[in-house]
């Protein structure tokens, strides 16, 4: 397993929220549910962020990251403007709920 934030493929911790809490992603005036287990692996670093209640910095992080192993659709400026609108929701979304943290097992 990876970290669901940063793909680091060392998560530490679980965090757990309920099911199907996020927001559905739009683009282009449609709009797609996420579905979603309710579990995200955190790596320590992303963890550290998370805990902070940083979305900027973790948003930042995860960009960063995801951009230097190659990920399709962030090559270019619009490609990382979606995906930063993206994932600021979802952040958001997850970190606006209390939080259960479990180490990663």
């Amino acid at each position: 397993m990876n970290c669901d934030f940063c793909a680091s493929a060392w998560p530490a911790w679980v965090y757990v929220i309920p099911a199907g809490f996020l927001p559905p992603i739009e683009r282009n005036g449609v709009k797609v549910d996420q579905l979603d287990d309710g579990r995200w692996n955190a790596c320590d670093e992303c963890a550290a962020l998370i805990d902070k209640g940083d979305v900027h910095a973790l948003v930042k992080r995860v960009i960063a990251e995801l951009v230097a192993i190659g990920t399709p659709g962030l090559h270019n400026r619009e490609g990382r403007r979606f995906y930063t609108r993206t994932v600021t929701a979802s952040y958001q979304a997850i970190l606006s709920y209390p939080l259960q943290k479990e180490a990663y097992a």
